[in-house]
């Protein structure tokens, strides 16, 4: 598949950002693209440096202005285009918002982007709310697109779940920079490790992966004024991280670049890393942390080799069944407290009691003075 990319630096020109847009589009449907990836919120400056109520003014809705613009021109030059908007849902909310347009120009699907950072001169939590729908990839023409934004990037989390749905092709659009004040050895390291780590995720899920970043240096108009000089470096790579194509650091650049899309097939039989995922071990994984207490029950419980019902009270009930299976887990909790008491981060320091459920799905600890029960799903 042809997949044409638009690297471009933005100025507070709105109108001329979205024209110089639209004759790149123009210009790689000529050449023979079938999809084209702007950067992220490509119509202005990136307004996120500063904290700012008066750029809520910059949001639309979808569809809106600018759903109308590109939905018209990916059907002029029947390409499915993936497109980055600052979304106005309601009064006093608002999103960050990928929106894919088929080649008919229909809206095909959209995405709201879901890890918001706050970071200097990323002040994203401000302008918008954390996504909604999920992370679901969009069936177009050219494929199921798992469309993810910037911050996104960062997590293996947001890329396994978009693979497991059936997504053949990642997509990040992204605005990404050096921060001024850093040593030339730090910017690179973190330009390396923004693309490596997507280059990870191609790997993990036998996926290809399309990166595209704005370029050049933007100020903020705050005083004093904010700089992030964007680092470009869009890229494309195939489903074992390799690099078929990498833009510049300080250029503007449209480019096509073609991927084999039946290679993800062949790599996904040489790594099958997904049949030989650990799903029965995974429990743990949407917690926030994991304390050492939750750690040690986790991994003693999914030890046992049957699920068990124990004689105990659950609030008004008492279910009977195995006595051995409380005593050995309440034995090994009291060992465990005995160690590492003082390193716990939960007020389940001595175990009044150990259930599980009648239908063998939870398992239960109550704290000793009865005020605390934590519930853990049975593997």
């Amino acid at each position: 598949m042809n997949i044409g990319l638009i690297q471009q630096h933005n100025t507070a020109n709105t109108t001329d950002n979205i024209k110089r847009l639209c004759d790149g589009i123009r210009d790689l449907s000529s050449r023979g693209t079938e999809l084209v990836v702007l950067q992220e919120l490509h119509n202005s400056l990136y307004f996120c440096q500063v904290e700012d109520v008066n750029n809520f003014d910059l949001a639309e809705p979808i569809p809106g202005p600018s759903t109308e613009i590109y939905g018209r021109l990916a059907k002029e030059c029947g390409v499915v285009l993936v497109t980055s908007l600052f979304e106005r849902r309601s009064a006093g909310l608002y999103h960050n918002t990928a929106v894919v347009f088929e080649k008919d120009g229909t809206i095909a699907g959209k995405y709201r982007k879901m890890h918001i950072p706050d970071d200097p001169g990323y002040y994203e939590k401000f302008y918008f709310a954390p996504g909604d729908l999920g992370f679901q990839p969009i069936e177009t023409s050219v494929g199921k697109l798992g469309v993810l934004v910037c911050w996104d990037q960062w997590y293996p989390e947001a890329a396994r779940l978009m693979a497991l749905q059936g997504a053949e092709l990642l997509i990040y659009p992204t605005a990404i920079g050096y921060d001024p004040n850093d040593t030339p050895e730090e910017q690179q390291r973190q330009r390396r490790a923004w693309q490596t780590v997507m280059r990870g995720h191609a790997v993990a899920n036998g996926l290809p992966v399309v990166a595209v970043n704005r370029v050049g240096e933007e100020k903020s108009p705050s005083i004093p004024p904010s700089t992030i000089p964007f680092w470009g470096t869009s890229f494309v790579c195939g489903p074992q991280g390799e690099i078929i194509y990498e833009a510049s650091e300080n250029e503007e650049e449209s480019i096509i670049v073609d991927i084999d899309m039946k290679r993800s097939e062949k790599v996904r039989r040489w790594w099958p890393f997904l049949r030989d995922r650990r799903i029965d071990a995974y429990g743990n994984i949407t917690r926030r942390f994991i304390s050492p207490l939750l750690a040690f029950m986790f991994a003693t419980i999914t030890s046992l080799a049957q699920p068990a019902i124990i004689h105990s009270r659950i609030g008004q009930s008492t279910v009977a069944s195995d006595s051995s299976v409380v005593v050995t887990l309440q034995h090994k909790m009291q060992q465990f407290n005995h160690a590492d008491k003082e390193t716990l981060d939960t007020d389940i320091y001595s175990p009044k009691s150990a259930n599980i459920s009648p239908d063998g799905t939870k398992f239960y600890i109550n704290s000793l003075e009865g005020c605390a029960t934590v519930a853990y799903e049975m593997g």
